[in-house]
């Protein structure tokens, strides 16, 4: 920095003055006028030579400061109090464009945030339809499958009843042939009863003859010979019997019975003839011998 009178002078010129505004910078507003920079103006301006020797500058640059300091000084003022207007108007500017930054920025974070409030409660709306409508498919489903099991079961009773029916029917049958059958098988024991008797009488009209006519006692013989011969026959239609009816315990015991009757009957007939026929043999005489 320079505080000589010389370079005061020199600064003041008219010269410097046209270098510094066809050097200098613009300002934002052309209004504003241009900037005095020192690098473009002061340190490319060419001094003439050897100013610093010139008593004329010297002088001029005193006469300068004399004159023109308390209007310097006036100016000086003047551009600090409008520069600090400046600078307040700046501020004031600053801070009103803050806060307009800061209401807009407010009025963006609500309208962000009641667009967010908006979406999420179309999203929650979009979720809670879904849901709905997933728990209304999850409840058709577990219906549907309800009646299906319902109907299945259904088919399984029916099918089942109709099972035991169809077993009943075939049971009863059994149960009919079977009573059929023992009635049959009671219709021939009594017959068998019956012929049973007939050939007790015969035995005992037989013993009557034997005892009356010793005659007749080989007829006799012929005829017992006959009747074991059908005994014989009635002895197997009588096992055939037993086979048929061994399943049935009813049937089985009536059989056991008329069975004991009957071959206590023959035992009771074999046992009598022999006696029948010892007699007679023994009152024979010796010419009929």
């Amino acid at each position: 920095a320079r505080d000589d009178d010389y370079t005061f002078g020199v600064l003041h010129s008219r010269v410097h003055e046209a270098w510094a505004r066809a050097t200098g910078t613009q300002l934002r507003e052309v209004e504003s006028g241009f900037r005095y920079t020192p690098t473009t103006c002061f340190e490319t301006f060419p001094f003439p030579d050897d100013w610093e020797q010139s008593e004329a500058l010297e002088q001029a640059g005193k006469t300068l400061i004399d004159t023109t300091c308390p209007l310097v000084r006036r100016a000086h003022e003047a551009a600090l109090e409008a520069k600090e207007r400046d600078h307040k108007n700046e501020i004031q500017a600053l801070r009103r464009r803050s806060e307009d930054e800061l209401a807009a920025s407010e009025a963006k974070r609500q309208r962000d945030m009641e667009e967010a409030a908006a979406r999420q409660a179309a999203e929650l709306t979009v979720a809670d339809e879904r849901r709905r409508g997933e728990l209304q498919a999850r409840d058709e489903e577990h219906h549907n499958a309800v009646a299906e099991m319902d109907r299945r079961h259904l088919d399984e009773k029916t099918e089942m009843a109709e099972r035991h029916r169809s077993e009943l029917d075939q049971t009863s049958a059994r149960a009919a042939r079977a009573e059929g059958e023992l009635a049959a098988r009671s219709q021939e024991l009594g017959e068998l009863s019956r012929r049973v008797l007939r050939i007790e009488g015969e035995l005992d009209t037989a013993r009557a003859d034997l005892r009356d006519r010793e005659v007749k006692v080989a007829q006799a013989r012929d005829r017992t010979a006959e009747l074991e011969t059908k005994l014989a026959d009635f002895e197997d239609q009588i096992l055939r019997a037993y086979q048929k009816l061994r399943n049935d315990d009813k049937i089985v015991d009536k059989a056991k019975r008329a069975l004991a009757v009957a071959l206590t009957l023959l035992d009771d007939r074999g046992a009598a003839a022999p006696a029948a026929v010892s007699p007679a043999s023994a009152t024979r005489s010796p010419d009929e011998g």
